[in-house]
This record gives C-alpha cells, sequence and structure tokens, in this order.
C-alpha cells in the first residue's frame, strides 16, 4: 500500500537564521506534528504488516504459534481417527519438530499475539468461509483507522489553538461575550463562573463539521485563512467520510452524495469506496490547512516572522 503524505521535516538547514524559542502555540502545532507523523508511520508498519499476512510475521514469532496449532489440531485428529488434514501434510515430516517447539514456554507478548492470530483464522475459516490460504483484506480497515485517527488530531488541534489564542488579541472571547450577552444573560443562573462562560465558548466555536468551524474561526479571530477551493472540498470530503465511517458504518447516505465531490453517485446504503491515493489527497490538504492556521496565527496574530516558525510541513 503507497501512502506517502506531508510531514514536518526537522533535519533541512533553513537558508536563513532560524529561532528555535518555541511558545505554547509553536508547541500546539509541533505536538500535532508528532502525532500526525507517528499515525503515519503506524499506517505504513502496519501496512507491511499485512501485506502478505501471516507470511511476512517474524518467524521468531509466528513458528512458536503455529507449532502448538499445529499439535492440538493433529492430535485431535489422531484422537478421532481421522484422516490427516490437507492443511498440515506439508508438515507431516515435521511433526517431531513441531512438537518440540510446542512444549517450550511462550513469553507474554507470544501469548497475546497467538490468541489475537486464532481468532482472525477462525473468523476467516468458519466466519467469511475462506480457504485456509486466505485472509481478509485488511487494507480498508488500515485506512478506515487512518482517517478517523487523522482527524480526530486535526480537531484536537483546533480546539487547542481556540482555547490558547482565545484571550489574546483580538480577544475573541471577549467579543463573544459582548456578542451574546442577552443570550448569556438568559443562561446566567446556569453559567454562573467565567470559566463556565468560557467553556460554552469553546462548544460554540467547535461546533458544526470541520469547515464550519474554520469559517467560525476566521470570523472570531479576524484572520482569513486564503484556503483555495480545493482545500475546502478535499477537507469537506475528509470529514463527510470520517463521519459516515463512524456513524453510518461507511455507507452511503444523501448527506455524501450532496455535500462531497467524490461520492455523488454512491446510493443509500451501498458501501463508500476509497483507497489508499484518495485517503492521502483529502489528508495532504487537512495537513495544509492546519498549517495554514499555525503560520496566519503566529504571523497576524502573534507577530512572528517566518524566521520564528516551526518547519513544515514538507514532501517527504
Amino acid at each position: 500500500m503507497r501512502m506517502v503524505s506531508r510531514v514536518p521535516r526537522t533535519d533541512i538547514e533553513p537558508a536563513a537564521p532560524y529561532d528555535q524559542r518555541w511558545d505554547e502555540f509553536d508547541h500546539i502545532y509541533i505536538d500535532f506534528a508528532l502525532e500526525y507523523t507517528q499515525q503515519l508511520l503506524t499506517l505504513h508498519i502496519s501496512s507491511g504488516a499485512f501485506a502478505s499476512f501471516p507470511n511476512n510475521l517474524p518467524p521468531g514469532l509466528m513458528v512458536p504459534i503455529l507449532a502448538r496449532r499445529y499439535k492440538v489440531l493433529a492430535d485431535e485428529r489422531i484422537q478421532r481417527g481421522l484422516a490427516p488434514d490437507p492443511e498440515f501434510e506439508p508438515f507431516a515430516d515435521m511433526d517431531a519438530q513441531f512438537r518440540l517447539i510446542a512444549a517450550e514456554p511462550l513469553d507474554g507478548f507470544q501469548i497475546r499475539i497467538g490468541h489475537l492470530f486464532e481468532s482472525i483464522y477462525a473468523l476467516s475459516r468458519w466466519g467469511k468461509k475462506l480457504d485456509y490460504t486466505e485472509f481478509p483484506d485488511f487494507g480498508r480497515v488500515l485506512l478506515t483507522q487512518h482517517v478517523i485517527t487523522v482527524c480526530s488530531f486535526a480537531e484536537g488541534f483546533y480546539s487547542n489553538a481556540v482555547r490558547y489564542l482565545a484571550r489574546r488579541p483580538p480577544y475573541p472571547f471577549k467579543s463573544w461575550q459582548q456578542q451574546n450577552a442577552g443570550r448569556n444573560s438568559r443562561h446566567s443562573k446556569r453559567l454562573k463562573s467565567e470559566a463556565e462562560l468560557f467553556d460554552k465558548y469553546l462548544f460554540d466555536m467547535g461546533h458544526g463539521n470541520f469547515n464550519d468551524k474554520l469559517t467560525a474561526f476566521e470570523r472570531a479571530h479576524g484572520v482569513a485563512l486564503a484556503l483555495s477551493s480545493k482545500q475546502q472540498a478535499e477537507v469537506r470530503n475528509l470529514f463527510l467520510l470520517r463521519n459516515h465511517l463512524v456513524h453510518n458504518a461507511g455507507r452511503g447516505s444523501e448527506l455524501i452524495r450532496s455535500d462531497s465531490t467524490r461520492w455523488t453517485a454512491v446510493k443509500n446504503g451501498d458501501l463508500l469506496t476509497f483507497g489508499p491515493q484518495e485517503v492521502e489527497e483529502m489528508i495532504d490538504e487537512l495537513i495544509n490547512v492546519i498549517a495554514a492556521i499555525y503560520t496566519t496565527c503566529s504571523e497576524k496574530l502573534l507577530g512572528k516572522t517566518p524566521s520564528q516558525l516551526v518547519f513544515g510541513p514538507k514532501r517527504v
């Protein structure tokens, strides 16, 4: 599975002097970049692990597990007086060796992997009715996890950025208090402290889909992120996909058909199709949007120069 995406680079010497005295806002972006890069690394490793599962798993891990499985099933067939299982015919001359390996104790990690492998094997054989050499396609599962996780990280960055900038010029929290004075007074019995009002402000800034949040962010902070129509469309596509994976079992609906640019012909209830290239393209645009928030706010609101900004993201 090819999944090359945009990640921050820290190994490039800048052309100009570089100030690395990071403040809290810089660290919000650094933390997001680390979370995303770790997730991307996890995707690459997992994709490799499942590319030819289980043949490419480390022999030191799988041989003891398979030896135990061989011993249990072989002994059961002997006790029942059954003919040899075709699955084990290639290993018939290794019976004694397998039994010796099976006698060795497993460590905790091997025990956990063994239980998981047995579960996957059983569900594949007797649940999905696959041949003993076949396993389900893990690609969709991995991409689903990737989409959901990266979107969660992006929402976390947005929430942290809103929280950090709320009480700094142009003081969006104070403006929100003034604009919502009437509404807040109606809830004064419930919202008695400024901390409670601040929580309400964060809730209002986090309401709606991610594109709605970006619009609210621009309005509250008086900045223009200058997002292209492609960026806006792909971010909308990505979060629509994420929401349908989480809340609609990854199936089509009127909402994703009408609001996306990628699933305009999907029928209600049909499984949404998406591959590594499509996911990469959508997530690349989301990473660009996060970078735009960080860069724009750093320069326009916090008075920083380009030499004071965190590197990234760069394509690698």
